[in-house]
């Protein structure tokens, strides 16, 4: 794309380079003189919302009868006598502020896109304002029967009619002392409260209405049975009992209490036995086990255990820690290691391999593992034996060789020795640098040049400098090579340095088949006696060719500018900065379909890409629209970072992840105007960085209209993205996207 710039603004040779920061000036002035045009002057305080596009006019004409008059209607309310039409194509804008001032008060008005509606009045003379509801003015109220009319507030207690036996009305507060109950309202809103005497009560009073007692005897509520409460009979109120003795049953049958006498000075127990209570001995059978606590054994020595070191059966014996060991075959030295943290780690191991210390009381299994290619490991984990270690692949066949010399790999796993490297083995079979280029037909211009004579020729795809060597005597054609003949870009220079070419002997440098020169050309010509040209290949299809000294009697004569700068013709005395027009590389459209979504479109050729929607709505009512980039042949459903600003009757920001979000948050809608806007995606092919991504949109949420900004980028690689497709948050998508390269 910069050869091709420069083909249409340079009139010297290709080393010529004009300064950006020139074309920019030019642009801006081309810019602000079509900008300044022409523009009708407006009514004072109704002037134009739009600024003109076309001039040319100068500044003060633009602030004076554009400006300053916009500014006026704008600061003023568009106050006149008449609605105002000062928006796009004369109408007014949705929402926009009219003071009407046919008469006093003024009236102050809304547009909401299809009448004008009344929201104040200023009244200038008593210097008043009125707000309005529902079209009329707001009043004080002084009876209503409508509840719509008190529509904020409390109404204070004055404004309350006093109650009557058929009617409402306010009453005051009243909280009731204890075993008092409200008895009456008066007519002036005051309650009462009185104690009810027992003839209120119905009927007598029966069990299920007692409450409960409380006490030593006790009744539950609602009955009228008693019962002794737990623990209430004292022993005071029992019997007396006989001297060492029971009140119990010692016989194992039912019946009245007696004592159960004890003898004194017998140290006897209460005990059971033979089916009687009575006072004796315990026998074993009496003790339960695990009965006898440690507390009841013989007392033992510090460190020792209980156990029998001396030969023959006999009583336990207190035993030392030493002596445990040699009676449990433990002692340590002979029968066992001493503890270490080390033992502990390698008794921890479960799996087979090499034993690694990896650090202090820690172990880990290893095994000798082989790289992707090169050496090949037996026996890695040297459970069946040591581990083995052999050269594979390249490295093998590197070792193998056995003559000297130039090394090179002829094949999979596969070398040789010798001195040049052939085309057959991937080099190019020659020694020298220039030999070698030759042998690859990648010449440049310091190898050589091929002469052609006074006759039609058909320029080689290895030639890189093709010049005259003879006077011509007619117009001579000569063809380039394919532009994909090298199968990548390349340069050839053609030039007159016989110095005989003249406007009726003509060097025509023409097209191989379908290519293209210089954009849609077929052709360029040298017209004069040394002219040149330098033309480039972009290894496809396409060439761009740089003039060289007079190649067409004195370089370029005129530049046409294109679309976007009001067309026109600049001389070589200037230079035209044309910034290039979006050129239409697709069309996707789809009706009721998963997404809207292009993946051939997207590639190194433009800086920029935009994406023109237009009308796209859904199948389900209530989504949101989502753009996803495809990377590596998929769509990317996580790794975004961005945000969506939605204005409507409010302004809602969100953040996604999963995509750049394109319209508010399930509003778009599946009737009417769906969503239409524009996207830009920068430098897609770019592999250095993530791909930025926003744009703007609007649409309708059923209510009114939602306007979208948005920025974002996919931070999930740097990989190229392809592809783009447009999706639903749920349901089919019916509209048309299309696709813009932006030089």
């Amino acid at each position: 794309m910069r050869r091709s710039r420069h083909a249409l603004i340079s009139p010297s040779t290709h080393q010529q380079q004009d300064h950006p920061m020139k074309l920019f000036k030019l642009a801006g002035t081309i810019a602000v003189a079509a900008m300044l045009a022409l523009g009708p002057v407006h009514a004072a305080e109704q002037g134009s919302l739009v600024m003109p596009s076309a001039g040319p006019m100068s500044m003060a004409t633009l602030i004076n009868s554009w400006l300053n008059p916009g500014i006026r209607a704008l600061a003023s309310c568009n106050w006149g006598a008449s609605a105002p039409a000062n928006g796009p194509s004369s109408l007014p804008l949705a929402y926009q502020c009219w003071a009407d001032t046919t008469s006093n008060p003024v009236l102050f008005k809304r547009y909401d896109g299809y009448s004008w509606v009344v929201f104040g009045a200023l009244d200038t003379t008593a210097h008043s304002w009125t707000p309005y509801r529902q079209g009329a003015p707001i009043v004080a109220v002084a009876t209503s029967g409508s509840a719509a009319d008190l529509t904020a507030g409390t109404l204070p207690a004055a404004r309350l009619p006093n109650p009557s036996a058929t009617t409402l009305g306010g009453t005051q507060s009243k909280a009731c002392a204890t075993s008092n109950w409200l008895n009456a309202i008066s007519t002036s809103g005051v309650p009462g409260c009185a104690q009810p005497s027992f003839s209120d009560l119905l009927s007598s009073i029966a069990c299920s209405q007692l409450a409960a007692l409380t006490g030593d005897v006790s009744t539950t509520a609602g009955s009228c049975a008693t019962a002794i409460g737990a623990n209430k009979v004292l022993d005071t109120m029992l019997r007396q009992g006989g001297a060492l003795s029971l009140i119990g049953r010692s016989a194992n049958t039912t019946g009245n209490v007696a004592d159960i006498q004890a003898t004194a000075g017998s140290s006897c127990a209460f005990r059971e036995s033979s089916n009687t209570i009575g006072c004796g001995t315990l026998a074993t059978a009496a003790y339960a086990a695990n009965s006898v606590t440690n507390a009841k054994l013989a007392q033992m020595a510090n460190g020792s255990s209980k156990c029998r070191t001396t030969a023959g059966t006999g009583d336990p014996e207190d035993c030392t820690a030493t002596q445990m060991r040699s009676l449990l075959l433990l002692v340590v030295g002979t029968n066992v290691e001493a503890w270490d943290a080390d033992l502990d780690a390698l008794a921890a191991l479960s799996s087979n391999g090499m034993i690694a210390r990896t650090g202090a009381g820690t172990a880990a299994a290893r095994t000798f593992t082989a790289p992707a290619a090169g050496i090949t490991i037996g026996n890695g984990d040297g459970v069946a034996g040591n581990p083995t270690l052999a050269l594979a692949n390249d490295l093998a066949a590197l070792e193998g060789l056995t003559g000297t010399g130039l090394a090179r790999r002829t094949g999979t796993d596969a070398w040789s020795v010798g001195t040049v490297v052939s085309q057959a083995e991937g080099g190019t079979g020659q020694v020298t640098a220039a030999a070698a280029r030759q042998s690859s037909g990648l010449n440049v211009y310091g190898d050589s040049g091929t002469a052609h004579g006074d006759a039609a020729a058909a320029l080689a795809c290895t030639e890189r400098m093709a010049y005259t060597n003879a006077a011509f005597t007619a117009s001579r054609t000569w063809t380039l090579p394919a532009a994909n003949c090298s199968g990548a870009s390349f340069t050839i220079k053609i030039a007159d340095m016989q110095g005989t070419v003249t406007g009726v002997n003509t060097l025509v440098i023409a097209r191989a088949g379908s290519d293209t020169i210089n954009g849609s050309g077929t052709s360029v010509t040298i017209t004069a006696a040394n002219g040149g040209y330098e033309c480039s290949s972009d290894g496809t299809s396409k060439w761009s060719c740089l003039s060289m000294g007079a190649a067409s009697g004195g370089g370029v004569s005129s530049v046409t500018c294109g679309t976007g700068l009001s067309g026109g013709v600049i001389t070589t005395s200037g230079t035209c900065a044309i910034v290039g027009s979006p050129v239409l590389l697709n069309t996707v459209t789809g009706s009721g379909v998963a997404s809207l979504s292009d993946t051939t479109s997207l590639t190194a050729t433009y800086p920029a890409y935009e994406l023109v929607v237009e009308n796209v709505f859904a199948a389900t009512n209530n989504v949101t629209l989502n753009l996803q980039v495809q990377v590596s042949g998929t769509f990317q459903t996580t790794g975004y970072l961005g945000a969506n600003v939605a204005t409507g009757s409010g302004t809602v920001i969100t953040n996604a992840t999963g995509a750049v979000q394109i319209s508010q948050t399930a509003t778009v809608q599946n009737t009417g105007n769906g969503l239409s806007g524009t996207i830009r995606i920068i430098t897609p092919s770019n592999t250095t960085a993530p791909k930025a991504i926003y744009g703007q949109s609007t649409h309708t949420n059923g209510t009114f209209y939602v306007s979208n900004a948005f920025s974002g980028a996919y931070t999930g690689g740097n990989a190229a993205v392809t592809g783009f497709q447009v999706v639903a948050s749920s349901g089919n998508l019916t509209g048309t996207i299309k696709v813009y390269g932006i030089p």
